[in-house]
């Protein structure tokens, strides 16, 4: 424990200082090119509704049906404080001063990832409002600050990548001090996580079918028969991109949508749209704050689905794709201890195959919706411009 600990907690306060500036200088880009003026077809708002809104569900169903699953939990942590680490000299659950022979480097450690913490919420108000007023200046004086921004992302995400090489001894150093002191229970918890959250994505994946079905009019068979190529793809690669082929042969020659459509929405959605991640991200938020006993505000919980909404769009479709700890900051900000979010890593492997199942499926539910919201005069003009749905790849 003596040499452990240590360890852990320095890994988790690098983590913090690495991924709090990178949330933050992504969050200026991200906001800037949004906020930019451009021209959206009809298409193209089509399928941005249908993200959203599908989005939106993915997050109240996470939100209504978990709280249910979780209900058989009876293992508890503890309060947390909201420290990276309990203080130091407190000698009630194997603490600091009594567990290593280190206590004010942990205690100094602690007070670091403490002010971190405190920190989350007031830089991301400050870079919200830092774009509010970066939009009213002049386009040039725009791009050179939003240049600007952009590298130290860049900067930033090479420092995380750094950081994130040494995994192995973070999971391993906080999975170690956790065991100590709760024993084996710890590894049961973290296999109802993993239960509990595949549960949650496959049936919303299941009830994908029903959306496409009664909204997307597709017939349940036919919808169900022409995503299992693309899906086995999706489970034994555990990426979305590599599933785009099979989905688009599928929209085209099995479910009959507008080639022009499927070759519009699909590629889109494979690259951009992720619904795990507003299941996923409310699921571990939900899980941690009852294994901590933190009693979070139907506002704190929104405002995590929320920012879990915005960064669906920036995940990339490839196994455990997307910024790692990209929501860390969020959690942190309404009480969730770091080393809880970490120590969930170490069952991503077996949810990470049912998140991109239900990616895959809502990837073709998406293009369903569109092919049903769209004009047929935009259908058949988009369909005159480029035939083969294989022309994107």
């Amino acid at each position: 424990m003596a040499v452990v600990e240590p360890l852990g907690v320095l890994w988790i306060v690098l983590l913090q200082l690495t991924v709090v500036p990178l949330v933050v200088s992504r969050l200026v880009v991200g906001l800037s090119s949004a906020s930019s003026p451009r021209v959206l077809g009809v298409l193209g708002g089509a399928s941005f509704a249908v993200f959203v809104v599908l989005l939106l569900t993915a997050a109240s169903f996470a939100c209504l049906i978990t709280p249910t699953l979780l209900s058989g939990l009876t293992f508890e942590l503890g309060t947390a404080s909201g420290a990276v680490v309990p203080e130091a000299g407190v000698d009630e659950r194997g603490t600091l001063s009594g567990a290593t022979d280190q206590p004010v480097l942990l205690a100094l450690l602690n007070s670091v990832g403490a002010a971190v913490s405190r920190a989350v919420l007031p830089f991301l108000f400050l870079a919200a409002l830092f774009v509010v007023g970066l939009m009213s200046m002049s386009a040039s004086r725009r791009q050179v600050l939003v240049q600007f921004f952009q590298r130290a992302a860049n900067v930033t995400e090479r420092a995380l990548g750094w950081v994130l090489r040494f995994i192995p001894l973070g999971v391993f150093a906080l999975t170690f001090v956790m065991t100590a002191r709760f024993g084996v229970q710890i590894a049961g918890v973290l296999a109802y996580f993993a239960i509990t959250l595949c549960a949650v994505l496959l049936a919303f994946t299941l009830l994908l079918y029903l959306v496409a079905s009664w909204v997307g009019r597709q017939p349940l068979a036919e919808f169900a028969a022409a995503l299992v190529p693309a899906q086995t793809v999706a489970i034994t690669t555990r990426s979305s991109l590599a599933a785009l082929p099979a989905l688009l042969e599928a929209a085209h020659n099995r479910l009959r949508l507008p080639a022009g459509v499927s070759s519009f929405v699909l590629p889109i959605s494979s690259s951009t749209f992720k619904v795990h991640r507003t299941i996923s991200d409310p699921v571990e938020l939900l899980f941690l704050a009852k294994l901590y006993g933190i009693d979070l505000t139907p506002v704190e919980i929104l405002s995590v689905a929320a920012l879990a909404l915005l960064l669906s769009f920036g995940a990339v479709g490839i196994p455990s794709g997307g910024i790692p700890f990209s929501t860390l900051p969020a959690f942190v900000a309404v009480g969730i201890p770091v080393e809880g979010i970490v120590l969930l890593t170490t069952v991503e492997a077996i949810p990470d195959i049912f998140k991109t199942l239900v990616n895959v499926t809502g990837d073709m539910t998406a293009a369903s919706l569109v092919a049903r919201l769209t004009p047929r005069s935009i259908q058949s003009s988009t369909h005159s411009r480029q035939t083969d749905p294989t022309d994107c790849l």
